[in-house]
């Protein structure tokens, strides 16, 4: 992206890590908590940046649409 004078914006990146444990016979999402890590991202100016992590059922904004990994659609649902 540095190539076509492009680069993330940290402040306007975030990420989901996925992944599952069973309780009581059935799955659920694991929590930030539960499966901790950071992501980091260099910005324009080449300063390396953490990266805002969001829990996976927390839909956040994307290309005009509240999206979170869980199918949660209540955001999406009072935005419209």
């Amino acid at each position: 992206m540095k190539v076509t004078g492009g680069a993330l914006v940290p402040e306007k990146t975030f990420w989901y890590l996925i992944d599952f444990e069973w309780v009581g016979g059935n799955w659920r999402y694991k929590a930030i908590k539960d499966c901790p890590g950071k992501l980091y991202a260099n910005d324009i100016n080449n300063n390396r940046k953490e990266l805002r992590r969001v829990e996976p059922h927390v839909a956040e904004e994307t290309l005009g649409i509240h999206l979170a990994p869980s199918g949660n659609l209540t955001q999406q649902a009072t935005k419209m």
